[in-house]
């Protein structure tokens, strides 16, 4: 949801027998991972967002396919630096993406300068950005700096280290970041 055009919200489907219209959340993984690993190591993210949201894994090289079902957009760690530059792409007007929303889990700032284009604009689409206070990977004050090239971003810090957190203090703060959306969405139906 960036400045430059309005946006059209896609219908998606719902879960089976639910009648429920779920998000589709592409998830981009991390270094040395895959989509398989990625989606188990996300179990209980993917329980606790049930109901709003189903998830699609993709393996790397991360070439983003140009979607028009997902709503929305994940990222852990290398991936979620990925989702960084996506972020200001569309935001740049890259007609390539067309996400609603976003979630960093472990992000931060790639140092290469080719990348330094990506930090010039500030990031206005909706984000959502999780922490942990413990992670020797991606220590918390790297996912700190990456939270100023986004215009009011959301924050989970958690007391872990490098994962994906779903307990129930983060679980509550996904419900309520995606209910946004859920709710845009029925209401667009």
């Amino acid at each position: 949801m960036c400045d430059e055009k309005p946006r059209e919200w896609k219908m998606s489907g719902g879960a089976k027998g639910t009648g429920v219209n779920l998000l589709k959340i592409l998830c981009v993984h991390g270094y040395r991972q895959n989509a398989k690993a990625f989606r188990e190591k996300t179990g209980s993210l993917r329980k606790a967002l049930k109901r709003q949201a189903e998830f699609v894994y993709i393996d790397a090289p991360n070439t983003i396919p140009v979607p028009d079902e997902e709503n929305g957009i994940l990222g852990f760690s290398q991936g979620a630096s990925m989702v960084g530059f996506i972020c200001s792409l569309q935001c740049q007007g890259d007609a390539r993406f067309n996400f609603d929303f976003a979630i960093l889990v472990a992000g931060f700032k790639s140092v290469n300068s080719f990348h330094k284009s990506l930090y010039e604009k500030p990031v206005t689409m909706p984000t959502l950005h999780v922490f942990g206070d413990t992670d020797n990977v991606i220590p918390k004050e790297m996912s700190e700096d990456l939270l100023t090239y986004f215009v009011d971003p959301q924050t989970v810090k958690h007391p872990g280290g490098h994962f994906v957190p779903a307990s129930s203090p983060q679980k509550k703060v996904y419900i309520e970041f995606l209910n946004t959306f859920v709710q845009k969405k029925v209401a667009e139906s």
